[in-house]
């Protein structure tokens, strides 16, 4: 925060937050998952 305060003309800084993206390690899981069962419905025909 005041990091940006030094870069940045406000008033009032805002209070930043961060949260973590999980959503390529998510996206990679369905991937794995729908491979998984191409893979299975293959060996079936």
């Amino acid at each position: 925060q005041s990091a940006l305060a030094k870069h940045v003309t406000l008033k009032y800084t805002p209070h930043l937050v961060f949260h973590l993206d999980d959503s390529i390690e998510r996206g990679t899981r369905v991937i794995e998952i729908m491979q998984q069962i191409d893979s299975a419905h293959e060996k079936e025909t």
